[in-house]
């Protein structure tokens, strides 16, 4: 049997052998949200995450192959182990580098960057960011500007990545470092579209930031949070006026989905602290008026409707955007209409962006659940932006038209999502949605159904149920497949708890057997009675646990209308929606 050193000690050894321009090239190319090229595929093998059985564990085990036994470091070092070692080894490359390397801006920025992106150790961070500023600070030369500028928007760009802030090993002090290093170098900043773009998504990450103060600092030195994100509002506005004044200019200025993706995301960032924040606003007026006097207008315009309007100009004034959009894929079409119609830019520009989005729908071909997913994102987009109810209705010919897509018995949370759609639709679409229903009706009950223990048997239950109390709205027969597939549900849920929908199965339960004749429609009048005894037993669990607050406003109406029915000589009440089958 192998017998040889702990994994660890095998990684670090591993790690440690690699030259620094392989260990930052592999570094830098793993991703994020790919799991085969993640940082543990990349160093641990995507096999060591593959839970492998018994037998061939042991095999890797016994390897004595140096250059095999990295195989059996892959299944007991974890990811946080190999993020200690790979942090051990670039502090150990940042703090030599005038010893044994010389690490260009180029490196240290490469450092830095996957640092923040693949949170690595706080440490390295700190090293690594004084190494790039000293560097920086030796580089006197005019033709290196450019080099330092790709420098730093390379760690601005990691920053941005960034979705959860949770163990992110940067602190104020260092983000107050790195924007002090951008402002020095602020007219090459704001010379190009793309990179004033990234420049203006990093300060409305500092300013959305939920970073934790420092604790082993000296109050003297650190830095205040609340002036940070105030210099960053302030500079987010100096990038609107520039940007304004180079499209009024009639110079051209780069547009991109990216872009436009970033300047939602910084509007939504902004948007929340100045509405929490109302008096660190800085705009138009360039300051805070404290005093106010009757028919004198000192307030200033919030920075995030600066920004949403130089976004809403930028969109009107792109002569080709219809062009653009139509010969994007559909995942990039969903993207920006979805980004678009979140920042509520106005009935013009998302009137714009939602004519060649239509085209583009009623030409897709929706081959997979992916594609599917960004159907029923356009539809959920459209529900929210003005005048878009053309593209609602061809979302949900879309759907129809491709429902053999449900079939798959992997997709119950996108078969969950289009009924919510189709609930949400208007009264004019009456018909439209009852041909979905119908098609829904047919791809649900010829696909597989999802055992009681299957992890996504809420989601399967969630979807039949919501079918089912639609069908019943619509006046669509339910059928004996669908009705069987609703009992089962019922009859599991006192053994699902825990599941994050359980409330909403519960109450569209209720509501669908509450319904006058339903088991009539159904055939299940034998277990109708049952049923709902049982459901009613869940609903008064639920309620006395305070779970009822995870229902959405319809899903609370839908639970009053059957409380109300439930109740003995009820009568149908038109104000309380109950109509007769």
């Amino acid at each position: 049997m192998w017998t040889g050193p702990p994994p660890q000690r095998i990684l670090q050894r591993q790690i440690a052998a690699l030259p620094f321009d392989v260990l930052i090239r592999r570094l830098h190319s793993s991703s994020l949200t790919n799991p085969s090229r993640s940082l543990e595929a990349h160093f641990l093998g995507v096999n060591g995450f593959a839970k492998p059985d018994t037998q061939e564990r042991a095999s890797l085990l016994t390897q004595t192959d140096p250059a095999k036994s990295v195989a059996a470091a892959d299944i007991d070092t974890t990811a946080s182990e190999l993020r200690a070692v790979l942090s051990h080894r670039l502090l150990i490359d940042v703090q030599q580098q005038h010893k044994q390397l010389r690490l260009d801006i180029d490196d240290l920025s490469l450092v830095l960057a996957n640092a923040v992106r693949h949170r690595l150790s706080p440490r390295l961070v700190q090293a690594a960011l004084g190494a790039l500023k000293a560097t920086l600070g030796q580089v006197a030369s005019a033709g290196q500007v450019a080099r330092q500028v790709e420098a730093l928007s390379r760690v601005m760009e990691a920053y941005c990545d960034i979705e959860d802030e949770k163990d992110i090993p940067v602190t104020w002090n260092e983000l107050a470092d790195i924007l002090t290093l951008a402002e020095e170098r602020w007219l090459h900043f704001t010379q190009t579209a793309s990179i004033s773009f990234l420049l203006l998504q990093f300060l409305s990450a500092i300013v959305g930031a939920k970073l934790p103060e420092e604790q082993n600092v000296a109050i003297m030195l650190r830095t205040d949070p609340m002036l940070l994100r105030k210099r960053c509002l302030e500079l987010v506005n100096s990038i609107v006026d520039i940007m304004s004044a180079t499209r009024e200019s009639g110079e051209p200025y780069g547009w991109s989905l990216a872009h436009v993706q970033g300047m939602c995301v910084a509007i939504s960032q902004l948007s929340r602290f100045e509405n929490a924040n109302p008096l660190a606003s800085h705009g138009s007026t360039g300051g805070i008026g404290f005093w106010r006097r009757k028919g004198v207008g000192t307030e200033s315009v919030p920075v995030w409707r600066k920004v949403r309007a130089a976004l809403a100009a930028q969109l009107l004034a792109h002569n080709t955007l219809e062009k653009d959009i139509l010969v994007m894929p559909l995942r990039c079409t969903c993207e920006l209409f979805v980004c678009v119609s979140a920042v509520c830019c106005g009935a013009e520009v998302v009137g714009r962006v939602a004519a060649p989005v239509h085209k583009v729908l009623k030409r897709a071909v929706v081959g997979d659940a992916k594609v599917m997913n960004d159907v029923i994102r356009i539809g959920e987009a459209s529900l929210v932006a003005e005048g878009t109810s053309s593209l609602l209705e061809e979302s949900i010919h879309c759907i129809t038209r491709y429902s053999y897509i449900f079939t798959n018995g992997d997709v119950w949370d996108l078969v969950g999502r289009a009924c919510k759609l189709l609930e949400s639709a208007p009264p004019g679409m009456h018909s439209a949605v009852r041909q979905c229903l119908c098609a829904l009706k047919a791809s649900f009950e010829s696909a597989r159904c999802a055992p009681p223990l299957d992890t996504g048997f809420p989601a399967f239950g969630l979807a039949a149920v919501t079918l089912g109390t639609l069908m019943m709205k619509y006046g669509v027969r339910v059928g004996e497949v669908l009705g069987e597939y609703i009992l089962q549900v019922i009859e599991v849920l006192p053994n699902v708890r825990g599941a994050s929908n359980r409330s909403s199965i519960l109450v569209r339960c209720l509501s669908l057997l509450s319904e006058p004749h339903v088991a009539n429609n159904l055939k299940m009048a034998e277990r109708h009675t049952k049923a709902v005894e049982l459901l009613k037993a869940e609903v008064r669990e639920m309620c006395r646990h305070a779970h009822a607050t995870d229902l959405t406003a319809h899903e609370c109406h839908m639970l009053r209308r059957s409380v109300y029915r439930a109740q003995p000589n009820a009568v149908p009440n038109k104000s309380d929606g109950t109509r007769d089958q």
